[in-house]
Order: C-alpha cells, then sequence, then structure tokens
C-alpha cells in the first residue's frame, strides 16, 4: 500500500445521507460513463438546434478551439505521474484527496460547458487541466510540480442536484482509498481529487467504454459472420474473451479483497477501455485495459457504516435477482454484496459474447423485468436469443457458476479466476479468430469495405434491412447529421412484424460523400428513399409506411408528394414540414448556412454537444455534413406544408414533450392532415425514439396495429 499522508488519521468521516431523496429506479437503459441511468434531460449544455426545421432563437456562435481536444494516452499519464508527485495529498475534513490542479471547462459554441454523459445523480462535463500556483505550506512541504501542456482533457463529475452532493462525496472517499493502493492504475480510472467547494470530481478522460466497443463489434458482425465464427464470442474469439475475462474478474478480486470495496453496479457501461500501447499483442489477447468507474453505489467492507439508497439507479438486467425482490428494494440500507459484484460481471461478459447491452433484447419491458428477478436462468433465456451461447461452449461453462442464485453456491472470484485459467488451458490446436475488431477505431474508420450498399447514380447508399420479408415494409430515416444507428431501439420491436428498412442519407454515416454540391437535395434524398424501396421491395405494387425523425419525417413528407401511391401510412416524429412566409424560410436557410460554415471551421466537434441522436454517431469527416446542410436542410418552397391536407393515408405524429419548438408544428400538421392522430411522450426531447424508447415503441406499434388490424405488439 502507498504511503498515507500521516495527517490523515482515521477513517474517513460519515457523510450524513439521511435527507437524500430516493430516485426511480430505471429498467433496461444503460448510463453514460460514471453515471446511473435516467431518462431525464439535463438542463446544463441543453442539446443543439442544427438538426431542427424550426429556426432556433439566436444564431449558433463559432465553436470554442478547445471542442477539438482529444484523448492523448501519453498525457494522461504523464499527468498521473504529475500528481503523484506531489505526494503527501492534501485532503479535506470528510477524507478525500483535494485536486492539486485548477481545470477549464470546454465550451460548445454556445459558450456552454461540454459533457460526456449525465445522470441520475451527476452531469459528467469535459474540461482540461490548467496549471495552479502553488502556495506554501512550510519548509517541510515539497514543491509543486507543474501539470504538463498542452492541456489535458479530464472529465469532472459534479452533483446534478443538490441531494447529489453527498452521493458524489462519498464516491470521492472511495476513490482516494482506491488511490492510495498499490496497482490501482491498472484497476480503476484515475481519480485527481475533488474541487472541494463544488464537491466536483477530477478524473481521467477515457473516451472508450466496454459498451461501446461492444456494439461496435456487433455492429462489423453483422456483415462479416461466417459458419466458422457465428458461434464465437462477438468481440472477437474465444481467446480474446477468456482474456478479457481473466483481467475483469482480477480486478474484481482486488477490490473484493486488496479494495476491500463492492463496486454494486457492474455493467459494460462502467467499464472503460484503455488501450495497450507497447508491448507483444498477439490475436488471442483483449487489447484494451480494463478500468472500472462510478463508485457510487459502493460500500466499504471494513466498515458498518451504510450508505443508503445505492441499490436505486441500478440497472435491472445486471443486477443480481437476490436484490430485486420488493422487500430489498423498498429498504433504503440494502445495499450490493461482493456475491452480487460477480454476478452483475457475469452479465457483463455475457453481452460481450452476444453483441447485446439490452441482454433481452426482444422481449417486452415487462418481460425482461420478469426475467431479471429470475437471473439465475440468464444463459438459458439468451441462448434463445443468441447463437454465440452454446450449451456446452466456453462461456456457458466459464459463466454457469457465477449466474447460479446466491444460496446455492455462487462462485467466488478466485475461484472463477481458475476457472478461467482452465478455461485457457484447455483450448487446444490453431484458434479461430473473428475479423481483427481491434483495429475498428484506427484512423476513425468505419470499416464499411463489406457493409450492404445500393448504387444510385454513382452514389453508394447504406442501408440495413431487419425482419421477415413477407412482412408488409416499414421505412426510417434519420435526422440531420445523425445516422440509422438512431433506431437500434426500435430494430428488436417493429422487426417482429415489419420488414424495417433503415439507412444513412448522402453526406452521412456510412454513405459516400459526393464532392459537388449539386449531389445535395430534397428530389436526391426523395429518389434515394425510392430507389431503396425498388431494391429491397421489388414489387411495385407494394405500399410502405414511411416514417423518420426531423430532417428524416421532413423527407418522408416531400417523398409522399412525389409517390404517394407508394405509402401506406406515415409516420413523422419530432418534425416541422417547413415555412409558410419567405422571411421565416430565409432565416432557416441562413441557419442551415451558419451550420454548413461550422461544420467546414470545426470539423465534427459541434455534434458533441448535439442532442441524443447525433452525439454518439460516426461520420468519416464532416465535408457532408456540411454540404448536405446546404443543400438537404435548406428549403426551397413551400410545398411540403401545402401538400399535408392532402395527404389521405393513416398518419402519426410523434414528438416529445421537452421538445418544445416542434409542439406547436406537430399540432399543425396534426390539424392539417386529415384523421392524423398525435402522440406526445412525456420527458423526451428532440429525438423521443432514444430518450423514451418504450414508450415511444408502444405508441408507434398501437398506431400501426390499429391501422392494419393485425397484432403488432412489444
Amino acid at each position: 500500500m502507498k504511503d498515507k499522508d500521516p495527517a490523515r488519521a482515521g477513517a474517513p468521516k460519515p457523510l450524513d445521507m439521511t435527507e437524500m431523496s430516493r430516485p426511480s429506479m430505471t429498467i433496461g437503459t444503460f448510463s453514460s460513463p460514471m453515471t446511473p441511468s435516467t431518462p431525464t434531460q439535463p438542463t446544463l449544455a441543453p442539446p443543439g438546434d442544427l438538426n431542427m426545421l424550426t429556426p432556433p432563437s439566436s444564431p449558433p456562435q463559432e465553436a470554442s478551439p478547445s471542442s477539438n481536444l482529444k484523448v492523448d494516452y501519453d498525457s494522461l499519464e504523464t499527468l498521473r505521474s504529475s500528481v503523484d508527485a506531489l505526494r503527501p495529498f492534501t485532503y479535506t475534513n470528510d477524507g478525500i484527496i483535494v485536486c492539486p490542479f485548477d481545470v477549464d471547462f470546454v465550451k460548445d459554441q454556445n459558450d456552454r460547458k461540454q459533457m460526456f454523459g449525465f445522470g441520475a445523480w451527476s452531469n459528467v462535463l469535459k474540461a482540461t487541466c490548467a496549471v495552479k500556483t502553488p502556495t506554501s505550506h512550510g519548509l517541510m512541504t515539497p514543491p509543486a510540480r507543474r501539470i504538463p501542456t498542452p492541456p489535458v482533457l479530464v472529465a469532472v463529475k459534479t452533483p446534478a442536484r443538490k441531494d447529489a452532493t453527498c452521493i458524489l462525496r462519498h464516491e470521492a472517499q472511495i476513490l482516494s482509498s482506491l488511490r492510495e493502493l498499490d496497482d490501482d492504475e491498472n484497476h480503476v480510472t484515475a481519480f485527481h481529487g475533488i474541487i472541494d467547494d463544488e464537491s466536483s470530481l477530477v478524473l481521467a478522460a477515457h473516451p472508450l467504454s466496454l459498451e461501446d466497443h461492444i456494439r461496435s463489434c456487433a455492429r462489423a458482425a453483422q456483415t462479416t459472420t461466417t459458419t466458422d465464427s457465428m458461434s464465437s464470442p462477438v468481440i472477437g474469439s474465444a481467446a480474446i474473451w477468456l482474456d478479457l475475462a481473466g483481467k475483469l474478474i482480477t480486478t474484481l478480486e482486488w477490490m473484493h479483497d486488496e479494495a476491500l470495496i463492492v463496486h454494486g453496479d457492474i455493467k459494460p457501461g462502467n467499464i472503460l477501455l484503455k488501450p495497450i500501447i507497447g508491448g507483444s499483442i498477439d490475436k488471442s489477447m483483449f487489447s484494451y485495459q480494463p478500468l472500472f468507474i462510478d463508485f457510487s453505489s459502493s460500500q466499504r467492507l471494513d466498515s458498518t457504516a451504510i450508505t443508503p439508497n445505492t441499490l436505486s439507479a441500478v440497472t435491472k438486467e445486471y443486477t443480481a435477482p437476490e436484490l430485486l425482490t420488493v422487500a430489498v428494494l423498498k429498504d433504503p440500507n440494502s445495499c450490493a454484496t461482493t456475491a452480487s459484484d460477480v454476478f452483475a460481471l457475469a452479465v457483463t461478459l455475457l453481452v460481450g459474447a452476444t453483441g447485446d447491452p439490452m441482454v433481452y433484447t426482444g422481449y417486452s419491458a415487462m418481460q425482461r423485468q420478469m426475467l431479471a428477478t429470475q437471473g439465475w436462468g440468464v444463459l438459458n433465456n439468451v441462448r434463445s436469443l443468441s447463437p454465440r451461447v452454446p450449451r456446452q461452449g466456453v462461456v456457458s461453462k466459464v459463466l454457469e457458476k457465477a449466474v447460479l442464485k446466491k444460496d446455492m453456491g455462487r462462485i467466488t472470484t478466485s475461484a472463477w479466476l481458475s476457472l478461467v485459467d482452465n478455461a485457457k488451458k484447455d483450448m487446444v490446436g490453431p484458434t479461430k479468430f473473428f475479423p481483427d475488431f481491434q483495429d475498428i477505431y484506427s484512423n476513425n474508420s468505419l470499416n464499411t469495405a463489406t457493409m450492404p450498399f445500393l448504387t444510385r447514380d454513382g452514389v453508394k447508399l447504406y442501408y440495413e434491412v431487419h425482419g421477415n420479408p413477407h412482412n408488409p415494409p416499414l421505412i426510417l430515416s434519420h435526422g440531420y447529421s445523425a445516422t440509422s444507428e438512431m433506431w437500434k431501439g426500435q430494430i428488436p420491436s417493429f422487426s417482429k412484424h415489419h420488414r424495417l428498412i433503415t439507412w444513412d442519407m448522402r453526406g452521412h454515416g456510412r454513405s459516400d460523400y459526393p464532392p459537388s454540391q449539386s449531389a445535395y437535395s430534397e428530389s436526391h434524398t426523395v429518389s434515394d428513399i425510392a430507389a431503396i424501396l425498388d431494391h429491397v421491395v421489388p414489387d411495385k405494387n407494394a405500399k410502405v409506411v414511411v416514417g423518420g425523425l426531423s430532417l428524416g419525417g421532413y423527407m418522408s413528407l416531400a417523398f409522399y408528394r412525389v409517390h404517394p401511391h407508394r405509402v401506406a401510412k406515415l409516420l413523422i416524429i419530432d418534425t416541422g414540414p417547413g415555412f409558410k412566409k419567405d422571411a421565416a424560410r430565409d432565416d432557416w436557410n441562413a441557419t442551415a448556412h451558419r451550420t454548413a460554415q461550422n461544420f467546414e471551421r470545426n470539423g465534427l466537434a459541434p455534434l458533441q454537444s448535439a442532442s441524443a441522436e447525433r452525439r454518439l454517431v460516426t461520420h468519416r469527416d464532416a465535408s457532408g455534413l456540411a454540404l448536405a446542410a446546404r443543400g438537404m436542410l435548406a428549403q426551397r418552397n413551400d410545398a411540403v406544408m401545402r401538400v399535408l391536407p392532402e395527404i389521405e393515408v393513416p398518419s402519426l405524429i410523434v414528438v416529445g414533450s421537452e421538445d418544445r419548438p416542434f409542439l406547436g408544428a406537430s399540432e399543425y400538421m396534426a390539424k392539417k392532415i386529415r384523421g392524423a392522430k398525435k402522440v406526445v411522450i412525456e420527458g423526451a426531447g428532440h429525438a423521443a425514439n432514444i430518450d423514451r424508447p418504450e414508450a415511444f415503441n408502444e405508441a408507434v406499434l398501437k398506431f400501426l396495429d390499429e391501422s392494419e388490424g393485425g397484432k403488432a405488439k412489444l
């Protein structure tokens, strides 16, 4: 154990948390880095207005130069070493390391603080560390070291509400104790200390989570799976999966046996990945070092003090079933255990094999909740959804004792490590590897060489098709600067009874970015939709449900104007129909042109502070977005508005209750389109399908069910 400050005597002063309120538990959602999951929208740094069809109240400002900062792992290590050199640390009265440097928050184009993520208790902000003027503490105090320049990107976790201060200070106490341990840098993300007067935690910024990595591997696997690899773990191979399992279980053993900490909220989103740089890495190794984050639900094993309400924001699918009884959930003093940590890590590793962070994709919310309360059956339940967990396969053998009922002898971490080591030894003969997913993130490559494309007039358009080809077709178009990825939460439900088609507009995602401005227009987009439908739905008499969000909804209306005979129903989400008055349209077009200029000046940085459907997307560069803003986002006339009274198909207008610029537009369309139904999704912003996916899916499927007389169910 590292030498502690001699002035720091005894255990940390316990926090008074009796007045802290208990937030509602979320089901089937996943947290942003270092924060528990919640559908609540943060008030800090609200989403931008770049994809709205209503002009923003003020023109966008030029982005701050610091918004282009990227993580430099060498600088992160230098920063950690510099902080270590400042020992002995200074502590607060309640036993928390004080951050030894100042931070400068990264601002967006509207001078608002940029965020990594948010949750029930906290907002995680982007910041850079700055040199702090040293203060003298006497002759025996070593001189302060300068923090390295250029500035290093860090994450600052701030309380999201008043009663969150106690939670964050409790987490800071845990992180301070971990910082004092040997080898902590190989197990948890670096904690640089607290900004005491704000109760804000300063941590190393690692942008890639295990959940992100699993999702990327799953996307790649959809197009590169072979007969040999379809039963292998999605992250690469059985050998790679075993290496990841060994690293994660080693960290859990260190946490329980040396740090004496129960984590309490283990899941893929609470594990960050640090690239292993240098040394020898073969194809049987997982080429990242996993680091645990978010200790807001943690408890100390060497203390009888209980931090209340630590189970209030867990993700049920990853929570041990013994913690999901009514009695436990109602008791504010209930907390996680070492055995429940083992269960949560087992489900995390299971997801690393299946590629499905929702665990039970395809089931309704109520079914997922029921399955979670009977979590000891998770392997059998997931086998019905994925071929990657064969009954006698390595994944099943490694995990089966980790998901047992607690009273049936759930495996310990030391026995679990031995099981993994034996599984590695049992692997004989040449290893058949899945495609090299470790290169997915290199050079920001989209790795799209084998993705499905349709070429129209020399422009390749990326598309996906899900569901039985005999089901009625449904095509969904994304919003401006988003991609087809925004519909991932709808695929399991919608593809049960429809042949679901999603695609990337030209200039976006994995489609081509033609360099000529003339290649981008409303008419080009309408023709692109028609070409995809011609290819996927060759029956020219077949009618299609056509829908989209924001710009995608606008283009769906434009498609109906040109091809009304091809549309069975319209699904218009968080959309405006354009403008009647030329002056309003001119203002909007000016905004679209400023948006293009912003992307040309700042690259993809403006997306970092954008709305939910655009923050996590991947584009090759910003060139296509700039051209699309001028050619597709800008409008030429009021033709779409004029077609509204002529629409003769069942139409559903969906809008988030917090998507205020579109509330009026949605009401206008609902009145102008004969027989249209309007649904307001409570608590949702501009991306209703992402902010409240279950409520959104239920509303859409109900509409499809009623209009078809079928049984489109969640």
